[in-house]
C-alpha cells in the first residue's frame, strides 16, 4: 500500500496512537492465537515467538494461546497468510468449531 507509512502510521504515532502488542497480551482473557510466516521481513519471526511467550507467561489457561508458523517455504511473507488453503481449517481447530 503506497504511503501506509506515512498516511497511517506516521498520522497514528503523531495522534500518539501505537500498536502495544506486548503490553496488551498481557491483559487479555480471551483466545489468542498468533499466526506468523517465517519469511517475514517486516516482522521478524523471532518477534512472533516473543508476543507468543509474553501472552503465555501473562494467562492463566496457557491452552488459551497458541502460536502457529509458516514455514519460508511457502511465501507467505508479511501479507498473505491468508491465501494459505489451510487457514480455515487452522482457525477452526483453535476455536474448538466443529
Amino acid at each position: 500500500f503506497p504511503g501506509f507509512e506515512y498516511l497511517i502510521l506516521d498520522s497514528l504515532a503523531l495522534g500518539n496512537m501505537f500498536f502495544h502488542s506486548d503490553e496488551n497480551v498481557k491483559v487479555l482473557a480471551c483466545p489468542l492465537l498468533i499466526l506468523h510466516a517465517e519469511d517475514d521481513a517486516v516482522l521478524p519471526p523471532h518477534l512472533g515467538r516473543k508476543l507468543f511467550e509474553t501472552a503465555r507467561s501473562a494467562y492463566k489457561d496457557k491452552t488459551k494461546v497458541k502460536f502457529i508458523t509458516f514455514p519460508e517455504k511457502l511465501g507467505l511473507g508479511h501479507d498473505y497468510i491468508s491465501f494459505n488453503p489451510e487457514l480455515p481449517a487452522l482457525v477452526k481447530d483453535f476455536l474448538n468449531i466443529k
